[in-house]
């Protein structure tokens, strides 16, 4: 797994002004309180090194969607292949972006312009160098969840799972 830091709250996220802080060590997304009125954002910043040749991807998977007791927040309807705007307050979903322009597969720069994409069990691309790279190279990824007024309260939980290959 990269390494990851933590991003304060107020920070940028592509395109995106984080609302609250991650820490480093533990790798919690403390999204906090939740309303109709306003999502929440948060990031990691992803630090990776390698000396492998031909550089390294990062994937972005999770366990499944974000639960509380028998309750489900939904996924946003967009794709990694194919990132959208999130959706406005109001409106129930769960999703990432990255600020990395120079992903290996697809369409280069698809999340640019605060572009976000539903998150999956499966593992897709977040950071991507096709050389080694002696010094640490920060990819920001986010993280930003929305409710609706239908939604029902509670401590919402899954896990993200961060994976780096190295490519030789």
């Amino acid at each position: 797994m990269p390494e990851s830091t933590g991003v304060a709250s107020g920070e940028t996220v592509n395109g995106a002004s984080t609302t609250v802080a991650t820490t480093t060590g533990n790798n919690t997304i403390p999204l906090g309180t939740v309303t109709v009125s306003n999502n929440a954002i948060a990031a990691h910043d992803l630090n990776v090194a390698t000396n492998a040749g031909g550089g390294y991807t990062v994937f972005i998977r999770y366990t499944g969607k974000p639960t509380f007791g028998g309750n489900e927040i939904d996924d946003l309807a967009t794709s990694n292949a194919s990132p959208g705007p999130f959706t406005s307050p109001g409106t129930e979903a769960f999703g990432y972006t990255t600020d990395d322009a120079t992903l290996g597969t697809g369409t280069p720069g698809r999340f640019s312009s605060n572009k976000w994409a539903a998150f999956s069990t499966d593992n897709y691309e977040v950071a991507y160098s096709a050389a080694a790279t002696t010094a640490t190279e920060t990819t920001r990824v986010g993280y930003q969840v929305g409710i609706s007024g239908s939604t029902p309260a509670g401590n919402y939980t899954t896990t993200v799972i961060f994976t780096a290959t190295p490519t030789y």
